[in-house]
Formats: C-alpha cells, sequence, structure tokens
C-alpha cells in the first residue's frame, strides 16, 4: 500500500513539475516575442501606419490593434476564465478595436498586453492545467485543453507579426532579423 501511494505521489509531482516546466517556458517564450514584436512595430514609421498592401487586409495599425485585442481576449476569456466578461464584448473588442493609436499607445498596450500574458505564465498554478475551453460555435464546438490553447496564443501573435514583416518589406524597410529565443 505504502509503495502505491509513493508511486502515486511520484506520478503527480512529476505531473506538476512539467507542467510548471511548460509555463516557465511559455513565459520566458512571451518575454522574447514581446522584444521582437515590439521592435518590428517600432521599424515602421508612424506615418506608414494606415499602409495595407491591398484593400481586402487591415492597415499595419489594425493589424497590431488586432493582435493587442485577441491576445487580450484569449488571456482573459479562456485562460483566466474571467466569467465576469461578456465572450461578445469581449470579441467586438478583440476584432474590431476601436480608434486611431498612435504608434506611441499602441506599443504601450502592445507591452502591456504582453506583461499580462508572462504575468499569467509566471503564476499560474496546477489547477489550469486540466482545463478545457470551447472555441467554435454553439452548433460546432471545439473542445480544446489548455496546452493547445496556450499554442493558439503563441500563434496567433507570430502569425500577425509575419504579417508586420510583409508589410515592412512592401515599404522597402529590413524587417529585425528572426530571434526563436
Amino acid at each position: 500500500m505504502r509503495k502505491r501511494i509513493l508511486l502515486f505521489l511520484t506520478l503527480c509531482l512529476a505531473q506538476f513539475s512539467t507542467a510548471q516546466d511548460f509555463n516557465a517556458s511559455m513565459a520566458e517564450i512571451m518575454k522574447n516575442m514581446k522584444k521582437y514584436t515590439i521592435e518590428m512595430v517600432n521599424l515602421m514609421p508612424e506615418e506608414k501606419f494606415d499602409f495595407k498592401p491591398m484593400d481586402s487586409v487591415r492597415t499595419f495599425r489594425e493589424q497590431v490593434q488586432h493582435m493587442i485585442g485577441t491576445n487580450h481576449f484569449l488571456l482573459n476569456h479562456y485562460l483566466k476564465g474571467n466569467a465576469a466578461s461578456s465572450r461578445q464584448d469581449d470579441l467586438q473588442k478583440a476584432f474590431s478595436y476601436a480608434g486611431r493609436a498612435r504608434k506611441s499607445e499602441l506599443n504601450r498596450l502592445l507591452e502591456e498586453q504582453f506583461d499580462q500574458t508572462i504575468s499569467f505564465f509566471l503564476n499560474a498554478t496546477g489547477g489550469q492545467y486540466g482545463n478545457t475551453f470551447v472555441f467554435g460555435t454553439p452548433d460546432e464546438p471545439l473542445v480544446k485543453d489548455y496546452y493547445t490553447t496556450c499554442m493558439l496564443l503563441r500563434d496567433h501573435i507570430t502569425h500577425h507579426r509575419a504579417q508586420l514583416i510583409g508589410y515592412l518589406r512592401s515599404n522597402k524597410i529590413v524587417p529585425a532579423p528572426f530571434k526563436g529565443f
């Protein structure tokens, strides 16, 4: 009986340690993404923030606003499980960030959003690891686990930062070299 209890405790500790390592890695990744993303935003001159390569896409400014809004939504609605937040209100903020914020304001908001995300991962507890999150629609729900949802947050930033790089290149601005870590 004692061996079974010891084995069970060892497995629980290993699971907790792996999850803690994951969160520490995510915090480190977010710190690096913050620096790299803000570097890309700073390369675009403010007078070109309303540039878009074609009519059917967002402007550079709107790409940055979308990153801020959607990451806020993913972090607060899903990962933090903010029950007080209205899904519809958060979605509206995420996909139609209002205003024509100046470059300095967008940098401040981007930095704040990254800092909130980093803080979340640094302070995450074992309670999050078993969580599942429902995406999609009520008719076609997609249920994803904690780890997959964290990867969505990371991939969303990467996707839109890559678009920013395309916008920079369209304006003959050399983007900062890739920084994987």
